[in-house]
């Protein structure tokens, strides 16, 4: 689980105590009581965030370092939540999760905390990470900060103003701190170190660690994957998670693999509209339970997606990295499906109190028949993610994005050009003298409409009808052929009873017109674009559960 939902009143007031601040001054921050409070900064929120942690997780293509790297990184949040050794007594956390972290301390330890959980963080990942600290008084933990760090336009446009916001403006003066050390790491980093040395032979852009091993020969390793491979395979033997991604589609007999990427919508947001410390505490609390592997035992208890048949990379925070066969079978859903239901549970969570509706995700899915490095598979996931969220409106609170990159296919800078480059104008209306634009796909989808979508997909699989029409009607699409396919469309449409069929090709509605006035209506629309969901609708199809 995630840490305390209630904060620890007693470490809290000796935190305050330790800051030169009457421990009773605990008490009323927690109850958002200001009078009586001190003016005095004399305590720090410390920050603590790993740099690059989803590429940290991914330095490595072999399956058993990244299981490693992600144990490794889910006990260094579960150790900062237990207040181990690396956390002095005079502190208290206030969040750990996903390789952040938010620490209370007095001011004058701050900057040496910071150094601390650094170097710890250094230690135990052999990856960076970046600390940085704002002092607040008793008072701002209340009322919020006398004066808002710059940008503060930025800021006011959340409605922050010095002295108001709450705990919220205090957070926000420190993600600024905290931006700006990041900013600052990075140039001060060694460029001339990092390029001058023997590389790792398995990341390729870490330097090789230093001695020799059990054989007598130099490493060809970095110590951060000679330290990560060893944690993996203890991971791996305790939980029997599948040794490889060749591993994991043997066992699960499946032929593609599915990259997931999840990540909170609209927290960043919430997080600083928050009014208090005790609703702050909660609320991370509940993100932290939300999107950490606590959600992934009940899907898997839901769903029967056993330990071998998938590979958790991150959970934790507001992200959530796994993969999965993108295959159904049997009890087991398609990576469609097991991505719509972990969209719809992590909502569920916020579902009681004031941020009912506030909270949803980005969801993106990369499926690929193998071959495709790791990290470049979740670098697209994460570009899905992001393109998921702009399929958001007022009604639905997350939104999906998909695609499929089989073997041999030219890879692209960026999932808008990879599709751009499938994008073909026809001109094969000779009577009507027009051309059109014919897009590949309807993504990203708001997740109301893709649970439509995978209502028809589920429907033609379970009547054994409609795959191989439409991918005949796909064919005829990718040929140019748009006049054959969209008079095959328009049968396909007006056959249709139910508007399942209609909904998930974006037609809102069919006349009884001739297909050709129908298809005149469709190529005349002013962005001369015809907007087709039939690939979409083809690729679900494909990956429904088989007996």
């Amino acid at each position: 689980m995630g840490i305390q939902r209630t904060i620890d009143d007693a470490r809290l007031r000796a935190t305050f105590e330790a800051a030169g601040a009457p421990g009773a001054q605990a008490e009323a921050v927690l109850e958002e009581r200001a009078e009586g409070l001190s003016d005095e900064r004399s305590l720090a929120l410390v920050a603590i965030d790993a740099d690059a942690v989803q590429r940290t997780l991914l330095a490595s293509p072999r399956p058993v370092t990244i299981a490693g790297a992600s144990a490794t990184l889910q006990q260094w949040d579960r150790d900062l939540r237990k207040h181990d050794e690396v956390v002095p007594s005079e502190a208290t956390v206030l969040f750990a999760g996903g390789g952040t972290a938010v620490v209370l301390a007095p001011a004058r330890a701050a900057a040496s905390l910071g150094a601390k959980l650094e170097r710890a963080y250094a230690e135990r990942m052999h990856a960076r990470a970046t600390a940085a600290h704002v002092a607040v008084s008793p008072r701002e933990l209340v009322s919020g900060p006398r004066a808002l760090t710059p940008p503060v336009d930025g800021l006011a446009r959340l409605g922050l103003r010095p002295g108001g916001g709450g705990f919220g403006g205090c957070m926000a003066n420190l993600a600024f701190a905290l931006r700006t050390a990041k900013s600052a790491a990075r140039a001060h980093f060694d460029v001339t170190e990092a390029t001058s040395v023997a590389r790792c032979a398995e990341t390729g852009d870490r330097p090789r660690a230093p001695g020799h091993d059990a054989k007598g020969d130099p490493w060809t390793v970095s110590e951060f994957a000679r330290g990560h491979r060893e944690a993996g395979r203890k991971e791996k033997a305790a939980d029997e998670q599948a040794r490889s991604l060749d591993d994991l589609l043997k066992r699960a007999k499946a032929r593609r693999l599915a990259f997931i990427c999840i990540d909170g919508a609209k927290i960043g947001t919430l997080l600083t509209g928050l009014t208090s410390l005790r609703e702050y505490v909660g609320l991370s609390s509940t993100l932290d339970d939300a999107f950490s592997s606590v959600l992934l035992e009940d899907v898997q208890r839901e769903l029967g997606i056993r330990p071998r048949e998938h590979q958790v990379i991150l959970a934790g925070g507001d992200d959530l990295l796994l993969v999965v066969p993108a295959e159904g079978r049997g009890e087991r859903p398609n990576a469609l499906e097991l991505t719509r239901r972990i969209a719809r549970r992590i909502e569920g969570a916020f579902a009681d109190g004031p941020r009912d509706g506030k909270v949803g995700v980005g969801a993106g899915v990369l499926i690929t028949s193998g071959g495709l490095p790791s990290r470049i598979a979740f670098d697209y996931a994460r570009a899905l993610c992001d393109s998921a969220k702009r399929a958001i409106d007022d009604v639905d609170r997350s939104g999906v994005d998909f695609e499929v990159v089989l073997a041999g296919a030219p890879l692209s800078s960026s999932i808008a050009s990879l599709r751009e480059a499938r994008e073909r104008t026809t001109d094969s209306f000779p009577k009507m003298g027009q051309s059109a634009m014919l897009r590949d796909t309807q993504c990203p989808y708001a997740i109301g409409r893709f649970e439509g979508l995978l209502a028809v997909a589920e429907a033609l699989h379970e009547a054994k009808v409609g795959q191989s029409t439409l991918a005949a009607y796909t064919r005829a699409l990718e040929q140019g052929e748009l006049n054959t396919a969209l008079i095959d469309v328009y049968y396909q449409l007006a056959r249709d009873r139910t508007g399942h069929v209609r909904e998930a090709l974006g037609v809102t509605s069919l006349e009884p017109d001739a297909p050709s006035e129908w298809i005149a209506r469709q190529v005349s629309e002013p962005e001369r674009v015809w907007a087709t969901g039939l690939r979409d609708l083809v690729e679900v199809t494909k990956l429904m559960r088989r007996r």
